[in-house]
């Protein structure tokens, strides 16, 4: 089971939540550079269910306060760096948390500047997002009382 990174481990065994405050709202988080909560448990089922809500208040918080979370850079920029000879490894996460905290991701990795292989990149890129924005319009139409995340929403 892979864990969030917003899910860390302490030395004690105890699991926290940790999520960085973008450089934008420090000012309004009394200059912390991030948030961390005690999720008082070892078990690592538990620590995910305790957290994800945590995560996903935490980024509508940013969100409503204006906070610009960085973003991974555009596919047609990586792409147009990899045509240039600009980079060696290319990597796109497609990722959705439902409002149920149900975590969704699909990635596509290249490590050359093949035009076959950047097609195929872009190619399986665009499936994932196909499968993502599937899996979001799916659960909205089973929960439409249920308001999605503005992350979750950009997918639809």
């Amino acid at each position: 089971m892979r864990i969030p990174t917003y899910i860390q481990r302490s030395r004690h065994g105890i699991f926290f939540f940790r999520i960085v405050v973008p450089k934008t709202l420090r000012g309004k988080f009394d200059e912390q550079g991030e948030i961390k909560r005690s999720l008082h448990t070892r078990n690592l089922r538990d620590a995910m269910r305790f957290a994800r809500p945590l995560a996903i208040q935490a980024l509508d918080l940013f969100a409503s306060l204006g906070g610009v979370m960085s973003q991974p850079p555009n596919i047609h920029d990586l792409l147009a760096k990899a045509d240039a000879g600009d980079l060696q490894e290319l990597k796109s996460i497609q990722a959705v948390t439902l409002p149920n905290g149900v975590h969704h991701s699909f990635t596509v990795e290249a490590e050359s500047t093949d035009p076959d292989e950047l097609a195929a990149f872009k190619a399986v890129d665009d499936q994932n997002i196909q499968k993502i924005a599937g899996i979001v319009q799916q659960y909205h139409h089973a929960h439409p009382q249920q308001p999605l995340s503005p992350e979750a929403a950009a997918y639809i």
